[in-house]
């Protein structure tokens, strides 16, 4: 939590593949320090909802203060383009910027023009 407090910029990214059994997703959140990226927090969540992203990401918040006595506003969350994630962050944390992330974004590109190509 302390590089996450140094840094502007977090960034939020959930794999449904890597994940243990009786959850649906491992989501990580990071953050670029010293040079490189660091993990400052995982969350093993039950699913892919608003809801749940909003417990997430308010957990987050409760445990950055509880470490920084600081409140994450004025931070950027780099996201995916995931609806229920940008919707939950929007309620849960509404002192931060949100920014789509280019890697999601040209990774979701690839993947549309690799179907039309076959």
């Amino acid at each position: 939590m302390v590089y996450l407090h140094r840094n502007q910029n977090m960034f939020g990214d959930g794999t449904f593949k890597s994940c243990p059994k009786h959850f649906e997703q491992l989501y990580t959140i990071i953050t670029f320090a010293d040079g490189m990226y660091v993990p400052v927090a995982f969350f093993l969540l039950p699913g892919s909802s608003k809801e749940v992203y909003q417990n997430m990401f308010k957990l987050l918040h409760s445990l950055h203060f509880e470490v920084t006595g600081s409140c994450l506003e004025g931070k950027i969350l780099h996201l995916d383009f995931e609806q229920a994630a940008h919707a939950a962050a929007k309620l849960s944390l509404p002192g931060l910027a949100l920014k789509g992330c280019l890697f999601h974004l040209k990774q979701s590109w690839w993947k549309r023009n690799s179907k039309r190509s076959v």
